[in-house]
């Protein structure tokens, strides 16, 4: 079993997903560096899934999704993982431009460490308050990291509407779809909004 996170771990992480970033930005070594102060623990090392998630002020200064993308696959040990996800996040979240050096001062990053996924047979089975879920049909996919629900005010039912709708899918798909659940670890400022699976 996948050892669970202390928070200096997670702010491991997260250090990690920020110097990824900046030295993108700026070349400056930032990756480099901080690798070389992070303590690399079992659980750093385990293979992890993870999302990282990150936000821009607006105007009035609420935050405002500006990038989340990560993996529902534990493949790469956790250190590596979350700097291939926060650099997905940054430059190659279609859904945004990517990041510049202007918006960095105000960037505010959430890195999300998955639980392992297990199928569920239906709606029951989750718990709009705690669960993240999968949606799989017709070749199609899509996924909620856990918070949104509870964040939108949703419903289990709203929420399985809205995934499919994230989809591509129509109204009620889900009732035919394979659905997954999961939890998982934050570790930054409070998150929501929505989240790309990266295309293996």
């Amino acid at each position: 079993m996948t050892p669970q996170l202390t928070p200096e771990e997670g702010s491991s992480l997260l250090a990690l997903a920020r110097a990824a970033i900046e030295d993108r930005l700026f070349h400056n070594g930032a990756l480099d560096a901080a690798r070389a102060r992070v303590a690399v623990t079992p659980a750093l090392a385990a293979p992890r899934a993870c999302f990282v998630t990150l936000k821009i002020p607006d105007r009035e200064g609420a935050l405002q999704l500006r990038g989340c993308i990560g993996s529902t696959d534990a493949r790469l040990p956790g250190k590596d993982a979350v700097v291939t996800s926060a650099l997905d996040a940054a430059f190659a979240d279609p859904r945004f431009p990517m990041l510049t050096r202007e918006e960095h001062p105000e960037l505010v990053v959430v890195v999300s460490v998955l639980t392992p996924i297990s199928e569920v047979r239906g709606a029951d089975a989750i718990d709009a308050s705690r669960h993240g879920v999968v949606l799989e049909c017709d070749g199609l996919r899509a996924l909620f990291l856990p918070g949104v629900a509870e964040e939108q005010g949703w419903s289990v039912v709203d929420l399985l509407e809205n995934l499919a709708r994230k989809a591509g899918l129509p109204a009620g798909a889900w009732r035919r779809s394979r659905l997954s659940k999961f939890e998982c670890e934050r570790f930054g400022e409070t998150e929501g909004g929505t989240a790309r699976i990266r295309r293996s």
